[in-house]
């Protein structure tokens, strides 16, 4: 009687995540070798917090100019909540609506194809989000309200690391207010 013998099952592969400084998020911003969509998603993702399949499932309906806020559907609990629009991200957010085409109803509608661009420079969005998260918790926002603001469900997830120096967001360039090129 022959065994057959099975290749070991491949390990899960972590990857390690870079947590971005204020200097990496306004270089990768002003960085002119990444189409101007593709850092107008990273600037979005960095100052809203949001998971990148939040930001690509994101309506038109669901950005409030007036009171500058978003209403966004956690993907686990399947709850509403809603994020500030910061006063730095607004005008790229309004340049965005203005600019849109009429049939998009989604706020990012070829948002695979821009993250692809992102992944292509060696950028995660998922970075932008953590690096967020962190210059909340620099610039004095309690844990309990970032994990309110960014819908964390997990009652023991930890901090992520924060970077001392300038606990503020970078500059978001003009050249990203521009609506869509």
């Amino acid at each position: 009687m022959s065994m057959k013998l099975r290749p070991p099952r491949p390990q899960a592969r972590t990857m390690q995540m870079k947590l971005l400084s204020p200097a990496d998020c306004a270089s990768i911003m002003a960085r002119g070798t990444i189409p101007v969509p593709a850092r107008q998603l990273f600037a979005f993702l960095l100052y809203t917090q949001l998971r990148l399949r939040e930001a690509l499932a994101l309506l038109w309906t669901h950005v409030h100019l007036a009171d500058r806020s978003l209403s966004v559907t956690t993907p686990v609990l399947r709850r509403v909540r809603r994020v500030p629009i910061d006063d730095a991200l607004a005008p790229l957010v309004a340049n965005l609506f203005a600019s849109r085409d009429l049939a998009d109803v989604h706020v990012f509608p070829s948002g695979e194809r821009l993250n692809k661009r992102l992944r292509t420079a060696g950028i995660s969005a998922h970075a932008a989000r953590h690096a967020g998260m962190a210059l909340l918790l620099a610039g004095g926002e309690s844990w309990h309200s970032v994990e309110e603001r960014c819908g964390l469900h997990v009652a023991n997830t930890a901090p992520v690391g924060i970077h001392t120096g300038t606990p503020a967001f970078p500059p978001i360039p003009h050249e990203l207010f521009g609506g869509w090129n």
